[in-house]
């Protein structure tokens, strides 16, 4: 799962009230005149700044500007203290006053928000509860070398029992949130879909039957999806079954240009996952360059996804194994590439097969496999 962002101090504001748009204004002590604040919106999948400014003498600063989307957002000037914002559309007038120099005494305040004080009584909670857990564990690391055998088994499983009790209560405190954006921060953050697959399955459940506006939850419950399939495929099974449309893909050519999977919509496609560096990709590749040549003409091409993380070795395997069709695309991360999550992918080469509608016929071809289906499917 992935996690997002944490920091020490965390503002997080709601508002009912029905003026639409946002007002931010504040003032960060002790910072020099004219730096700069961000304003960030964190998405489940990525940050996107919204807009910047600049403090005047006495550290002050505004924001104002409309929303699409209850979600989570920040205010940052440096890469250790950022301010935390859970705002929608109608987040109104926003007070914010923090010191750079005691952050960790007084964190901030802020007025207009309850829900900023729900979220803050969560985090301190929560930091209690790992805080608990941390003394023990740094008491028996000081301690070690004088500790018994059956001493050192007590503090494990004092450690134990507190680990066990805080996931409890962050299961429990979740089930009664009513806030989907807070929800997605402890679930991502304190839990995890195998040893908590309850807490998950119900907030997915509650996602899709009243969180369809709201996006962090949405890509939240759809990275759960994908960790629960991860988790009850079998060994060798394919991440997508046969009959179900294979999701969509659009990722950078050699040139930089996207190319997405759903333009070649109307030909039977071999989706293949491979690298430059993979010898059983290597050794597939003469069969994938016979069945396109066979059957580009009618109707039939390979959308080549690489693993790789070297451009230039990457283009140079395509030429010498060659690799004569148009798509080939890489994010250029190798086992870092976010397709690797988003399809399941253990090992390569993997490929599916789909036909003209974009539904899978066929998975993890080799030799002559892919011929053969084709012959049938293109005659």
């Amino acid at each position: 799962m992935k996690k997002l962002f944490i920091c020490i101090v965390i503002i997080v504001f709601t508002s009912c009230k029905k003026q639409e748009g946002y007002v931010i204004t504040g003032k960060i002590l002790n910072l020099p005149i004219g730096s700069k604040i961000y304003f960030d919106e964190l998405e489940y999948n990525k940050i996107t700044t919204l807009d910047t400014t600049a403090t005047g003498e006495a550290g002050q600063f505004r924001f104002e500007g409309f929303l699409s989307h209850l979600g989570l957002y920040r205010l940052r000037y440096n890469d250790h203290n950022s301010i935390f914002l859970v705002l929608d559309k109608n987040a109104g007038t926003i007070e914010v006053e923090a010191d750079t120099t005691n952050f960790f005494v007084k964190p901030y305040s802020v007025k207009g928000s309850s829900s900023s004080e729900q979220f803050l009584k969560f985090f301190t909670d929560v930091t209690t509860i790992y805080n608990s857990i941390s003394e023990v564990t740094t008491k028996m690391n000081e301690s070690s070398g004088a500790l018994s055998d059956s001493v050192k088994q007590e503090i494990n499983d004092e450690i134990q029992i507190r680990t066990d009790a805080g996931r409890k209560w962050i299961n429990n405190y979740v089930d009664t949130l009513s806030n989907p954006v807070i929800a997605v921060f402890a679930l991502s953050n304190f839990l995890n879909p195998e040893m908590d697959k309850a807490a998950f399955e119900k907030f997915v459940e509650k996602v899709k039957a009243r969180y369809t506006d709201i996006p962090i939850a949405i890509d939240f419950a759809k990275d759960v999806d994908l960790a629960f399939k991860k988790m009850n495929r079998k060994e060798g099974e394919p991440f997508f079954a046969n009959g179900t449309e294979l999701p969509e893909i659009n990722l950078p050519d050699v040139n930089g240009k996207s190319i997405s999977l759903a333009s070649l919509k109307g030909k039977y496609v071999l989706v293949d996952f491979w690298a430059s560096w993979c010898g059983p990709c290597r050794a597939e590749n003469p069969n994938v360059v016979v069945a396109y040549k066979n059957y580009k003409d009618k109707g039939f091409t390979v959308y080549s996804v690489s693993l790789d993380d070297n451009k230039e070795k990457w283009m140079q395997a395509i030429t010498k194994d060659k690799l004569a069709w148009q798509h080939h695309v890489s994010e250029l991360k190798g086992w870092e590439s976010n397709i690797v999550h988003e399809f399941g992918i253990n090992s390569i080469p993997t490929n599916y097969l789909i036909n003209k509608e974009g539904k899978i016929i066929a998975s993890n071809l080799r030799g002559k496999e892919l011929q053969n289906i084709l012959a049938q499917s293109l005659k």
